[in-house]
């Protein structure tokens, strides 16, 4: 799926992968690497934990459907066809009932889709773009229970905003 550098094998083991860990936040340059490692991590755990429903998003659907859909997960996920791209909704659905959303917090019906579903895992990518109260409230749907999966995680991308921002007080 993806090979890692030193650096995502780090963030992916020592960050990810550890259940008491619930909330991550990856910042650093663009092209740096941490949005490729956030996505095919949460691939894999739509693999393992059957009917899991994972949140992938931005602040505008657009926004999503280039940066997270074409531009990374297509290229990523071709040719595997245990992974199902369904590009009309920005889902991905696997055999095992998983499914993987894409989407944006720009339109009130794609908002209100988003909070009539709980979700094991939801990562805010470029979440410097997505207001705090929103966040808050999209927080409220990480509430999916899948037996043997992890603890519920919050996973949060940026490049280096200022430090007065909402990401480093919350």
């Amino acid at each position: 799926m993806l090979t890692l550098t030193p650096k995502q094998n780090a963030a992916w083991h020592e960050h990810l992968e550890r259940p008491e860990l619930r909330r991550h936040l990856f910042y650093g340059g663009a092209r740096s690497g941490k949005t490729d490692v956030i996505l095919a991590w949460l691939c894999v755990q739509a693999q393992k934990y059957p009917g899991a429903r994972i949140l992938m998003a931005r602040r505008t659907r657009i926004a999503a459907a280039k940066s997270l859909w074409s531009d990374s997960l297509v290229k990523m996920l071709r040719g595997r066809p245990d992974f199902r791209l369904l590009e009309s909704d920005l889902e991905i659905r696997l055999a095992n009932g998983s499914l993987i959303r894409v989407d944006g917090f720009d339109d009130q019906e794609r908002v209100d889709k988003i909070l009539g579903t709980e979700y094991l895992h939801i990562f805010f990518n470029e979440a410097t773009q997505i207001s705090w109260p929103t966040v808050q409230t999209v927080l409220s749907r990480l509430a999916q229970v899948v037996d043997g999966a992890p603890s519920h995680k919050a996973i949060f991308d940026c490049n280096p905003k200022s430090q007065r921002h909402w990401l480093y007080k919350a």
